[in-house]
C-alpha cells in the first residue's frame, strides 16, 4: 500500500483535474471558510513528512488581495532523534522513532487573479505559530551493547510561509482549492541521552508540500 502522504497528494491531483470541463466563477462573496487536508515533506530532521489538516477562513479585503488563516492540527514521525547524538540503533532491531504532533495558528495575505475563465490562480505569504507536543521518552538499544533514553524538550515554533496554487468554483458558493506550500520553521528542540549524556539541538528545518481545501463563500 502506499505511503498516506502519497495516496493524498494523488487525491489533490486526481480532484483538480477531475474538475476540468466549464464552470466559470460567480460573483465572490467577502467571507470563505472551509475544511483541508495537509502533507509537508521535510528532510528528516525532526521529520520526513507531516500530515494534519484543519479549518481555514478569510475575507476579501479589497480588489484581489485577501487576508486568510488556518487553525491546523499535524502528527509526524520523530525520526531516529537518537542520530542527532551520535548514537548508532542496534541494526539488528526495527528503526525507533518516536511520534510527535503541533496545533498551528497561521495568517496570510494572499493576492488572487480573477478572470473569466475556469481557473483562479493565487500567491500569498504570512507566518504562523505553534504548540509543539513531543514524545516524551525514545529509548532502544545501541550497536555497541548498551542503551539509549532520548529525551526532547521542545518549545514553540515561528514559522514563515509562503503559498501558491489555484482555485476552482463548484457551483456560486463552494470552492475547491489546491495549494503548493514552502516553509521555514524556526524550532527549538533539545535532545538528550539520559545514558550518555549526550545533548544536541534542532534550530530550523524548510518543509514544502500541498494542501487541499474545500471552501464555502459568502
Amino acid at each position: 500500500m502506499k505511503p498516506l502522504h502519497v495516496r493524498f497528494l494523488s487525491l489533490c491531483f486526481a480532484a483538480m483535474l477531475a474538475m476540468s470541463g466549464h464552470c466559470a466563477f460567480a460573483q465572490e462573496g467577502r467571507f470563505e471558510v472551509g475544511g483541508q487536508g495537509l502533507v509537508l515533506l521535510s528532510q528528516g530532521e525532526p521529520s520526513n513528512d507531516m500530515v494534519g489538516g484543519g479549518v481555514v477562513f478569510g475575507w476579501r479585503w479589497k480588489d484581489q488581495w485577501h487576508f486568510g488563516g488556518a487553525i491546523d492540527d499535524m502528527t509526524f514521525d520523530y525520526e531516529r532523534p537518537q542520530r542527532e547524538l551520535g548514537i548508532v540503533q542496534d541494526p539488528a532491531q526495527k528503526v525507533i522513532d518516536g511520534s510527535n504532533s503541533f496545533t498551528r495558528l497561521s495568517g496570510w495575505v494572499e493576492r488572487r487573479y480573477d478572470d473569466s475563465g475556469n481557473w483562479h490562480w493565487f500567491w500569498g505569504a504570512g507566518l504562523g505559530y505553534a504548540s509543539i507536543t513531543a514524545e516524551p521518552f525514545v529509548s532502544g538499544p545501541t550497536n555497541s551493547g548498551g542503551t539509549f533514553n532520548i529525551t526532547t524538550d521542545a518549545s514553540d515554533e515561528l514559522h514563515l510561509m509562503t503559498r501558491a496554487g489555484l482555485r476552482r468554483a463548484l457551483g456560486d458558493n463552494w470552492t475547491l482549492t489546491g495549494t503548493f506550500h514552502l516553509e521555514h520553521h524556526f524550532t527549538d528542540y533539545i535532545i538528550r541521552d539520559t545514558v550518555s549524556g549526550a545533548v544536541a539541538k534542532i534550530e530550523s528545518h524548510t518543509p514544502v508540500g500541498l494542501s487541499l481545501t474545500f471552501g464555502y463563500r459568502f
